[in-house]
Parts: C-alpha cells; sequence; structure tokens
C-alpha cells in the first residue's frame, strides 16, 4: 500500500517541480518534505489542506489513494474528507501518545 509520503512525491513529479517548488507553494521546509516524501512522517491536517487547495486535487486521493489524483470540477472538501482528516489526526495523537507511554516505561526501568 502506496502511503500519503509517496502519492506526494507523486504528485510533485506529475508537475515537475522540484522538492523547493513544491515547498515555496505550500509553506514549508524541503527537510521536512523530503521526510514526508521518504519517511513517511505525519503530516498535519493544515498541510493537507494547503495541497489540496494550491494543487487542485483530490484529497480522497491524496489520504487514501482512491479515485483520480486531479479533482473532479464538482468535487469539494466534503464533511466525509473532513471527518476522514480529523480521524487520522486523532490516530496519530493515541499513536504519538502510545509511544510517549512506552519511552515513559523506559526511563523507570
Amino acid at each position: 500500500m502506496i502511503g500519503i509520503g509517496l502519492r506526494i512525491k507523486e504528485l510533485r513529479e506529475a508537475k515537475n517541480l522540484t522538492q523547493n517548488e513544491f515547498c515555496d507553494k505550500i509553506g514549508i521546509k524541503q527537510t521536512n518534505l523530503s521526510h514526508i516524501e521518504n519517511k513517511g512522517i505525519k503530516i498535519s491536517v493544515g498541510i493537507i489542506s494547503k495541497i489540496v487547495s494550491n494543487f487542485d486535487i483530490s484529497a480522497t486521493w491524496l489520504l487514501t489513494g482512491e479515485g483520480d489524483m486531479l479533482k473532479k470540477d464538482t468535487e469539494q472538501l466534503s464533511v466525509d474528507v473532513m471527518e476522514l482528516l480529523r480521524e487520522k489526526d486523532r490516530q496519530i495523537a493515541e499513536k504519538d501518545a502510545q509511544i510517549k507511554r512506552l519511552f515513559d516505561l523506559l526511563e523507570k526501568k
């Protein structure tokens, strides 16, 4: 299964943009984009929103890989997609909390 980082890389390459050019459009550092594309680090809802709006792509495709990359004229960022974004953020927060608990346990030993 291809992750969001690889879909972002696919989008960037489809638009013939370097990492720096892509970063200029969405307002992040090149090193952050490199980590997103290559290491699969988590990505904020804000960055996802900037990518979707700046490149006029399908949020569903970006988040899940389903459907076409390019947004159809009638497609809008629906309540369902926003809920999916919120759910992804909740999942990331839960994973972060689990990792913190594990580190806390390791520090006690």
